[in-house]
This record gives structure tokens, sequence and C-alpha cells, in this order.
């Protein structure tokens, strides 16, 4: 998997009952800077790396799962990820950086969702990525992260049958990657500036549907994404495409 918090194989119930939660409370988030050099300031350090990461209130398993999640994330970065970026930089004439925001993109009884911004500028070159994270508030599934196939009821919770599971997620990946194809297709029929490039079969190089995922708490879809750097030469954070389907559509497909 390409995100650094590994993510939990777990079952999430398909449709949620009626509400039987408040929205979770929202902390002072984790945030600050870390410089490389680890001894040097922001404004001569060769890489800086600022972060914010939510974190929520409260000592129930959804909450300790949420807070653990970006205590980990901010713990890898500390440890690992700032020293490996920094050692990597070959220019040092211009200062490269990385600033790691998020956005609460549904909070109620069913999901808590966030989406990872990591917009970076490297030897001049700027890049932005987005990850997300989805925790179910199912009073039985409270705290587990949501993958595809659990999300679609395609595997039970008690397999431990590793080609069971390999199965069923390619099978989710397939019918989802489908469907977004489809979506690209017409944006392109629209005048979308699509990549020439980017076909229906390497569309599977680059969108990993078991992932590339959020949760829309006004909606209650489900909305994949794919990376800016897709369809913007700016890459702004916010430009990205996205899919949003209904659960029982996507199984509608299967």
């Amino acid at each position: 998997m390409r995100k650094g918090i590994i993510l939990l194989i777990v079952t999430v119930l398909l449709v949620p009952a009626a509400a039987s939660a408040d929205p979770l409370t929202l902390l002072p988030d984790l945030e600050g800077t870390l410089c490389w050099p680890e001894d040097a300031s922001p404004e001569t350090a060769v890489f800086v790396y600022t972060y914010r990461f939510p974190q929520v209130a409260g000592e129930g398993e959804t909450e300790e799962t949420i807070n653990k999640a970006y205590q980990d994330a901010l713990e890898y970065a500390v440890d690992f990820d700032v020293a490996r970026r920094g050692e990597e930089i070959l220019d040092t004439s211009v200062q490269s950086r990385t600033d790691v925001t998020y956005r609460v993109t549904g909070n109620d009884d069913a999901f808590f969702s966030v989406l990872l911004i990591s917009d970076s500028t490297l030897e001049g070159t700027r890049i932005v990525n987005v990850s997300a994270l989805v925790f179910s508030r199912d009073t039985q599934k409270a705290g587990n992260i949501m993958t595809l196939p659990y999300l679609l009821g395609i595997l039970e919770d008690t397999s431990n049958d590793d080609w069971m599971r390999d199965h069923q997620t390619e099978r989710a990946e397939a019918v989802v990657r489908e469907l977004v194809w489809d979506g690209l297709e017409r944006r392109r029929e629209a005048g979308d500036a699509i990549p020439e490039w980017l076909t229906e079969e390497s569309l599977a190089d680059v969108f990993f549907p078991e992932e590339d995922f959020y949760y829309d708490g006004e909606t209650g879809e489900i909305v994949f994404f794919l990376q800016p750097w897709l369809n913007s030469e700016e890459m702004e954070p916010d430009s990205f495409y996205t899919f949003s389907f209904d659960i029982e559509d996507i199984i509608d497909e299967m």
C-alpha cells in the first residue's frame, strides 16, 4: 500500500443504522514545523516540513484509533520521512518544502472521514498528493478503518483467507475502476483536458480504488479521487477529479 499509515483490514456495516452518535468534537490540531538538517531554522533549512493533523475528543475506540493514526503519521515524519526527503535533495540553492494539511469530509454517526493534502515544492518542482482515511463509527465496528471490499459487503470479517481477500479486493477494484473510467470518458467528450496517455489500461497505474476514496457526509456517498497532477498543471489542492457513487449503485454493477 502507498500510505505511510498502515490500514487496518476490517469490516464496516453496509448501511448505517439510525443516528446514534453526535459528530466527533475536534481538538486542537497536531501541528508544527520540522527542518532538515535538524539543527537548521525554517529560514535556513534545506527542507522544511509543516504539518497539521486532526485530533478528536473522547476515549472511545473510534476516537483512539483516529488520534493514534495521525500521531503515527507524525512519528513517521519525525523518525524517517523528513530525513529521507532532505537527504535526496541535490539542489540546495532553493529551499524545498512539504506542507501537510487536512479537510474533514464527513463527521456523523456513520463515519469520520479525513482527506489529507500534501503540497510539496521539491527543488523547484511542485507536486500535490491527496490521500484519505475513513473511520467507522458503528457501535460494533467502532474505530475500524474502511477498505473497499468491506464497504461493499463482499468480504466477511471472519475471513482469514488471503486468497479470498485478494480476490474480493480485485473484484471490487475492477468494478470501481470501470465506473471511474466511464466518468473520465464522459468528461473527455465534454471537453475536459484529460491527458492523452490516460487510457482504461493505464488508469490502473495511477488510481487505486481500495484506498483512493473518502466519505461525503453531506450526501452520504463514497467519493473516489484521482491525484491532482492528472488534470491540472497548477496542481491546486482542490483541482483533482472526483467521482461520487452511492454504495448500492456500485453493488448493482457487481
